[in-house]
């Protein structure tokens, strides 16, 4: 993820993140970005470090082509999947959709209803079918 985000400033894709178990953090992406942005800066330029104000640069530029999207049921999941064409249509350079922990979904749906697997089932199959 961190790649596909950093490579963008030096021309190649934005990512989409589905925060299943809710623990992406700001700080830690942005400490991720910041790292690889070294290495890449390094390769292509042949220095060691950008200067602190082009890195604040590269990691904005960064960080604005990360779509994280937190997700706490599976309806919420099958909803956000449902509308990712016009996600995709609305960001073009999206080269990376990541589902991070789709089966934590299970033990959330299992800790709100004794039987949620009928309830989100029900639920998941009106929503795809366009009715309420």
């Amino acid at each position: 993820m961190c790649a596909s985000v950093c490579m963008n400033v030096f021309g190649q894709c934005s990512a989409v993140w589905l925060d299943v178990d809710l623990k992406l953090r700001a700080r830690k992406v942005k400490k991720l970005l910041g790292s690889m942005l070294e290495k890449i800066f390094a390769s292509q330029t042949g220095q060691i470090k950008p200067h602190e104000q082009e890195m604040e640069t590269l990691l904005s530029s960064s960080l604005s082509r990360l779509l994280i999207t937190p997700i706490e049921t599976s309806v919420e999941l099958v909803a956000t999947l449902y509308s990712m064409d016009s996600v995709l249509e609305t960001h073009a350079d999206v080269g990376l959709v990541v589902i991070d922990s789709i089966s934590g979904l299970y033990w959330i749906d299992q800790s709100r209803s004794g039987d949620s697997r009928h309830v989100n089932s029900r639920n998941i199959s009106q929503l795809l079918s366009g009715s309420s």
